[in-house]
C-alpha cells in the first residue's frame, strides 16, 4: 500500500466532509422558513388546543389548560388509554383524576 495516497485519500475524505457541512449551511439559509417559523421569530406561539400531537409538531413555548380542551382532547380515541390510566390512578376521587390526566 502506497501511504502518501492513503494520507491523500484521507485527507479528501476530510475535506469533503467539511464541504458537505458548509453546503447544508447554505441550502438551509437559503429556503424559504414557514410562516409559522418566521412568526416565532416576532412572537410567542402558544397552543389553544388539547390535541397533544398537533403540541409536539408545532412547539409552542407556551399552551393552555382550558378545561374544554381538556375535555376535548380526553374525548379523542387516541387518549382513551391516558383517561382509562387516570381512572385506575384516581380509585373514584374526580379530584385524584383530573390530575392524572
Amino acid at each position: 500500500q502506497d501511504a502518501m495516497a492513503t494520507q491523500k485519500l484521507a485527507e479528501g475524505i476530510r475535506g469533503f466532509g467539511v464541504h458537505i457541512e458548509s453546503l447544508e449551511k447554505i441550502l438551509i439559509s437559503k429556503m424559504p422558513r414557514s410562516q409559522l417559523e418566521q412568526l416565532k421569530d416576532h412572537t410567542i406561539v402558544v397552543a389553544d388546543t388539547g390535541d397533544v400531537e398537533a403540541i409536539k409538531r408545532i412547539q409552542p413555548q407556551d399552551a393552555t389548560t382550558n378545561p374544554s380542551l381538556i375535555y376535548k382532547a380526553a374525548s379523542m380515541e387516541q387518549y382513551a388509554n391516558l383517561v382509562d390510566d387516570a381512572i385506575i390512578y384516581g380509585e373514584g376521587d374526580i379530584s385524584k383524576m383530573m390530575d392524572k390526566v
